[in-house]
């Protein structure tokens, strides 16, 4: 029972682990969207 306990906690933190690195790579590549969209439309502003 106690080795089973273990492996859950492992998995379940491998896995916050994983769900923090995409949270932070999605919000990281949103903002690179975002700043790409605004420069191209301020260049298209430009012309």
């Amino acid at each position: 029972m106690r080795q089973r306990e273990e492996e859950m906690r492992s998995t379940n933190g491998k896995k916050f682990v994983v769900f923090m690195l995409s949270v932070i790579f999605g919000n990281f590549f949103l903002n690179l969207n975002i700043f790409t969209y605004i420069y191209n439309s301020n260049t298209i502003y430009r012309h």
